[in-house]
């Protein structure tokens, strides 16, 4: 069966779409199938999986919303693709050829004070006519399966649950015990609003008020308008010299961090999946996060919750993994956990939907 997808998506400006379709595609070819599979569009320079295939796209006007009214319908009418897989919110306005499209979350549609677009109505009418178009719209979580619809009046017929899964290469280590670690309060993912960076300073401050360690904050993501507030709140707390912030990092350095750091802090009030909490667990890394959003499902009876915006009881849970059991404790069940979290099962709950698509 030979598969269109977004080729654009392998060069993504979002780290998580990136890692989404490198991964998956590269799961799809080691299924077996002797499936085929077109990247349009794909940036020269993109790193594709062995079966994908770099097509060119027609020409089309120079915005997300030009290609998919343009160059992205065309190259498919002039293809052969059985089925079209748009891996990221938006899918083409019109052809022949069913879709398949994944929405990670909708938090623009539920939630539009939190979202940069918020005043772009033609953007949310986009999605809006994307979710409508699809086929099949796949969703990596319980949580976004119920928003969309709930928030768009989508039939659960047309909803198939495809979880995502940290990367193989996060297993790799033997993670070291709590006592080895540095006092350092991890976040990784881009500085949203809705992922209440200000309480994991507030965090921060309470654990160095109460405890006599070093504590640090590390934040790992790009800024997406959040920075100067959480500045802003680290300067008023005195903790301006102990929060840090790394826009980008490699794979080993991610490693690296989940390894030295001795919690991954995740006070987002939302998230669709939350693939850094997944690598956490496989990293051996103790989660403490908000009990908000997909979070709960994603990390099962692996993680430690607290109510979001409750800065005593994420303190308190962070101070509880100091007793070296308790810790080791933590890093057992969090990587069983994330052991259940395959790529190779995502790949398998797309092929089928996929293949649903194509002969439906």
């Amino acid at each position: 069966m030979l598969t269109a997808v977004d080729g654009r998506a392998f060069s993504s400006p979002a780290g998580g779409v990136r890692r989404y379709v490198s991964e998956l595609y590269s799961a799809l070819g080691r299924q077996g199938v002797g499936m085929a599979v077109d990247a349009i569009g794909a940036a020269p320079d993109a790193s594709l999986p062995p079966v994908c295939r770099s097509v060119s796209e027609a020409w089309s006007p120079p915005t997300n919303l030009g290609r998919h009214a343009v160059g992205v319908p065309l190259t498919l009418a002039r293809g052969a693709a059985a089925v079209y897989h748009a891996p990221a919110y938006v899918a083409p306005l019109w052809g022949r050829a069913p879709v398949v499209l994944s929405v990670h979350d909708i938090v623009y549609a539920s939630r539009p004070e939190w979202y940069p677009y918020r005043r772009d109505p033609l953007r949310r009418w986009f999605y809006r006519h994307s979710v409508g178009r699809a086929r099949l719209i796949l969703v990596p979580s319980t949580f976004t399966a119920d928003e969309l619809m709930r928030v768009y009046g989508v039939a659960a017929t047309r909803v198939r649950l495809v979880p995502l899964a940290p990367a193989a290469s996060f297993f790799n280590a033997s993670p070291a015990p709590g006592e080895t670690r540095e006092p350092v309060l991890l976040h990784v993912g881009d500085l949203h609003t809705r992922r209440d960076l200000p309480c994991a300073v507030a965090v921060l401050a309470r654990l160095v008020a109460v405890d006599g360690r070093a504590w640090r904050l590390v934040l790992i993501g790009r800024d997406r308008g959040s920075l100067a507030e959480v500045r802003r709140a680290a300067m008023e707390s005195g903790m301006a010299d102990r929060v840090d912030h790394v826009a980008n990092v490699t794979d080993a350095g991610l490693r690296e961090w989940y390894g030295r750091a001795f919690a991954l802090l995740y006070p987002s009030r939302y998230e669709g999946f939350g693939l850094p909490v997944a690598e956490a667990l496989a990293a051996g890394l103790p989660v403490v996060a908000a009990d908000a959003g997909s979070v709960p499902e994603v990390v099962a009876e692996a993680g430690c919750l607290f109510g979001p915006g409750d800065v005593d009881a994420a303190a308190a849970l962070v101070g509880a993994l100091t007793d070296a059991a308790h810790f080791r404790q933590r890093q057992v069940l969090g990587q069983a956990r994330a052991a259940q979290l395959t790529w190779e099962r995502t790949a398998a709950l797309t092929l089928e939907a996929l293949c649903e698509a194509a002969h439906g």
